[in-house]
């Protein structure tokens, strides 16, 4: 694989300056834009389990490892336990356990929408709250691995606490990344339809591990070229539709991704 430089990071990002160069573009770190969010400086395990610890969470596994993203997700290996269960346990079970993609922590817990300020200014009220509005947490222990995989649409990410690593590849370098598909795969046995339909709708699938690239099993690998980048509290990293991309987990990190509003993004 062939680094190609790091991800760009521009403080004081205009609407104009973003949709003229990064849309639909290349992925782009944007640092202080959520200064104001109560969330940052306030989210941590310990918030989380002191305010919301009884509520109910679904910890999934996932080992980039071993297996492709895809195979977990088949797997669906889930752990249901209270958020503050989960919190204690975070520095004792593998770091292949994560809550990831919790897409119901903000109908669980309606607060933390001012703690978000309601995503603005990427958003705003009217927008974020209605369920068609994709929003979800990501919070995971140290050396967590979201596997390689590319989204179907634009996504902002936030990040709250902790520190994160991230490999881009753009959508030209598919042809290096051994992508897997949905058909054929027994998913239609394993998991309820509608969740099978969603992805493979909204996300493509790859079977190479980017962080550790095994170049005898995926020998075009080798070809592949790809941003990098690391993103710290108060950061918000656009992910450009299509883009494939692996992230790690430095240490604990809670992240929110969301929906890209392209009517009121820095409006």
């Amino acid at each position: 694989m062939k680094r190609i430089k790091s991800i760009d990071q521009v403080s004081n990002m205009t609407r104009v300056l973003f949709f003229n160069q990064y849309f639909n573009r290349e992925p782009v770190i944007m640092p202080c834009l959520i200064d104001h969010w109560p969330a940052l400086g306030k989210w941590s395990p310990e918030y989380f389990k002191a305010e919301f610890g009884d509520e109910e969470v679904f910890v999934s596994n996932h080992d980039a490892g071993k297996e492709s993203f895809m195979e977990s997700f088949l797997k669906n290996e889930i752990l249901e336990m209270t958020l503050g269960e989960y919190v204690d346990a975070m520095t004792t079970m593998p770091s292949s356990r994560a809550l990831r993609e919790e897409f119901e922590i903000f109908k669980m817990i309606p607060a933390l929408y001012d703690d978000v300020c309601y995503f603005s200014p990427f958003s705003n009220r009217e927008t974020a709250t209605t369920d068609d509005f994709y929003k979800a947490l990501w919070f995971g222990p140290a050396e967590y691995v979201t596997g390689m995989h590319a989204d179907s649409g634009h996504l902002n990410l936030f990040h709250l606490y902790g520190h994160k690593r991230i490999l881009f590849f753009g959508p030209d370098q598919t042809d290096f990344l051994y992508e897997e598909k949905m058909e054929g795969s027994g998913a239609d046995e394993e998991i309820p339809e509608d969740v099978v339909n969603f992805y493979r709708d909204e996300v493509r699938w790859s079977r190479v591990d980017a962080l550790n690239p095994d170049y005898i099993q995926h020998p075009l690998l080798k070809n592949a070229q790809y941003l990098e980048g690391r993103i710290a509290p108060g950061d918000v990293l656009y992910v450009p539709d299509q883009w494939w991309h692996t992230v790690q987990s430095e240490d604990i990190a809670i992240s929110l991704s969301a929906q890209f509003d392209q009517q009121n993004f820095l409006t």
